[in-house]
């Protein structure tokens, strides 16, 4: 089975490469801006869509006019191109446009692992030492990284490297093709998962996850007031900016901590995981629930127990997104049509008695529902 899989490594550039490092960000996040000025433009005149391939020819005429763009990779221009097409023709069909780039969001570009000529030599122009923990990218050369000490070699195929740049630090995120062998799945232990705000994840074996990450509101709230008090342009401004995006990338980081152990504990227990198709879109409409839904990434964690599961030979289901999981009798299958209220947490059936947590209850509800597809998959029901 062919799987892709990013290593991202933090790097320790010399004073000149973050210059060029800089220079490239500087010069994607420009080209990005101008071009889809030029798609706003043609698409409200003509309702078409400029073709990438017509501004890459743009493009040649621009380094004319701007000699810093011949200075930069080059690679890395074509994909911005490309990846603003893809956007803006997703976007488009919602009504949006995309946002322009501001040097104060996050900043990055990729490069694509290109097999380059010189003489009757053959080489690729992104390549990995884990020997000598050294990186190299096209203009940047020998770029010094830190992290996976362990990791020794990687079996696979770079496909690509994408530069960034957080709170003053640079990282290379490597994208890279692998092979991998599949166990076969025997389907033999299922679990049913509810995912909620009270309680980030419940299974249907009662177990019951909670959300251990901690937002200090008032440091955050205390930050943005800084950031508004303060004058564009300033060196204060750069330094208040540098420690909101330090907190949200603590933050990021504690999130994904917390949903790798909790899919990893999940799938070394189960062969099958259900788990509701929740319109979570829909749900960030809800003033109220938007608020607590910030604090417990559903998307994230769905998408996370997909991938490795599929890597591990294991199933996720989906079941349908209006099935009454908390309003069924897990017992007897009676519908109780009035715990829409979030608030009630506990019922008792009217019909054979039985006492429910909510939650377990939806998620023993979401395992039945999901063994149905699964026989149904396997031509068993």
């Amino acid at each position: 089975m062919i799987i892709y899989k990013a290593y991202k490594f933090r790097m320790d550039p010399t004073l000149e490469q973050k210059r060029l490092i800089n220079q490239n960000l500087g010069s994607v996040r420009f080209i990005h801006n101008h071009f889809l000025e030029e798609k706003i433009k043609t698409y409200e005149t003509y309702k078409r869509v400029v073709s990438p391939y017509l501004q890459m020819k743009s493009l040649r005429k621009l380094k004319d006019e701007y000699p810093w763009l011949k200075e930069v990779d080059h690679c890395s221009l074509m994909t911005t191109i490309f990846n603003l097409d893809d956007t803006f023709k997703s976007m488009i069909k919602e009504g949006k446009y995309p946002n322009y780039k501001s040097k104060y969001n996050k900043e990055s570009y990729t490069t694509n692992n290109e097999l380059k000529t010189w003489g009757n030599i053959k080489y690729y122009s992104v390549r990995l030492n884990l020997k000598d923990r050294i990186v190299i990218l096209p203009r940047l050369k020998s770029v010094t990284i830190r992290g996976y000490k362990k990791l020794s070699s990687i079996n696979g195929k770079i496909k690509s490297a994408t530069v960034s740049k957080v709170a003053n630090k640079f990282y290379v995120s490597l994208l890279v093709e692998m092979s991998i062998e599949v166990p076969e799945n025997k389907c033999e232990k299922i679990l049913g998962i509810d995912l909620g705000i009270k309680n980030y994840i419940v299974t249907s074996d009662g177990k019951k996850y909670k959300n251990e990450i901690n937002i200090n509101e008032q440091r955050l709230k205390g930050l943005h007031r800084a950031l508004s008090r303060s004058t564009k342009g300033s060196r204060n401004r750069e330094k208040v900016i540098i420690k909101i995006q330090k907190f949200y990338r603590s933050l990021k980081n504690k999130r994904k901590t917390q949903i790798c152990e909790i899919v990893k504990r999940i799938l070394q227990e189960n062969d099958v995981v259900v788990t509701e198709d929740l319109d979570v879109k829909k749900m960030y409409q809800t003033k109220s629930i938007a608020v607590k839904l910030r604090d417990v990434p559903f998307t994230n964690f769905i998408e996370t127990m997909s991938y490795k599961a599929k890597w591990q030979g294991k199933k996720v289901i989906k079941i349908d997104r209006y099935f009454p999981s908390s309003q069924v009798c897990s017992d007897c299958g009676y519908q109780n049509k009035t715990l829409k209220d979030l608030s009630v947490r506990e019922w008792i059936c009217p019909k054979c008695y039985a006492h429910h947590d909510r939650d377990i209850n939806a998620s023993i509800n979401i395992k039945n529902e999901g063994i149905k597809i699964l026989l149904k998959q396997l031509n068993l029901y």
